[in-house]
């Protein structure tokens, strides 16, 4: 379908969008493990305790941060946006399920990335949501759904930007072949590419 649908609202969809991003970015924090209680803890406990759900933290402030600049990239990507049709909603809804799937991989990651095979749920997850970001704009451009004055290098610009969402995937699979652990901090360049953008 190449004719935008009247009856699809992308202000409904860009709602609904917020409002699954913001629950994705709160479940998050289920996967840190918090402190059971105990009777006449000790400091010492206490320490062994916080040192140990560093990993967990860590890696919540990781897929928050990554979850942040998905929220971004989508809301950036509205304003460019003239109308959608049903392919775009539906390119949307597989987005977003692989959106709230983020908290699932992230916990497998935070439980056993120590092996490479804990990173592959995170990893995928990410990367499906990237093939999904890139074949959307594509889907926008193809169709001539975008805003009328969008220029053709604005246009490559943002394709540019958006393929790194599915490089960067690549290289943290790459990386948990020979350091799995380690592999979650190959995402910061999705910062470091945002910063510089």
């Amino acid at each position: 379908m190449t004719i935008a649908d009247s009856r699809l609202s992308k202000n409904r969809l860009s709602a609904l969008m917020d409002g699954i991003f913001a629950i994705a970015m709160t479940i998050l924090i289920l996967g840190v493990t918090p402190p059971s209680t105990v009777e006449n803890i000790t400091q010492p406990q206490v320490i062994n305790y916080l040192i140990s759900i560093i990993p967990e933290y860590v890696s919540f402030i990781i897929s928050f941060l990554i979850i942040s600049i998905l929220w971004l990239n989508s809301h950036a990507q509205f304003k460019y946006i003239n109308n959608i049709n049903s392919s775009y909603l539906w390119l949307s809804i597989y987005e977003l399920i692989a959106i709230v799937s983020i908290p699932l991989t992230t916990a497998i990651f935070t439980s056993y990335g120590n092996f490479t095979i804990g990173t592959v749920p995170f990893n995928i997850n990410l990367l499906v949501i990237g093939i999904i970001n890139v074949t959307k704009w594509n889907h926008l451009v193809k169709n001539n759904l975008l805003i009328p004055d969008i220029s053709k290098e604005e246009i490559n610009t943002i394709s540019k930007s958006k393929k790194s969402f599915i490089i960067i995937p690549i290289i943290s699979m790459i990386v948990s072949v020979f350091i799995p652990l380690y592999c979650g901090l190959v995402y910061f360049l999705i910062f470091i590419q945002t910063r510089l953008r």
